[in-house]
């Protein structure tokens, strides 16, 4: 039996076929119909494959390069493309109103 997401009271199947909640109102969330036994593991007679994990155990190490992430870039200067003054008489703050 399914629970109301916002209650948690018991919900009957006519209160989920309505998707409304008779105790709180709460509208129901829709549950997906999916489940975890997919059909394309399956065999050819229908019946359920094991799912097989395939796991490396080997003891090899692989070295790796560390590279230097902090490396500086170009500075922009915003005198270059933008006249702040002009920018702050256009758009005035709120304590310069």
């Amino acid at each position: 039996m399914q629970n109301c997401h916002a209650c948690n009271g018991e919900l009957e199947q006519k209160a989920i076929v309505k998707g409304k909640c008779p105790r709180c109102g709460a509208l129901l969330r829709k549950l997906s119909a999916r489940t975890i036994d997919d059909t394309r593991l399956r065999d050819e007679d229908g019946e359920s494959k094991p799912i097989e994990l395939i796991l490396d155990e080997s003891e090899e190490s692989i070295d790796l390069d560390a590279t230097d992430t902090d490396q500086g870039g170009a500075t922009i200067e915003l005198g270059s493309f933008l006249d702040l003054e002009q920018y702050k008489r256009d758009h005035p703050s709120y304590g310069e109103l």
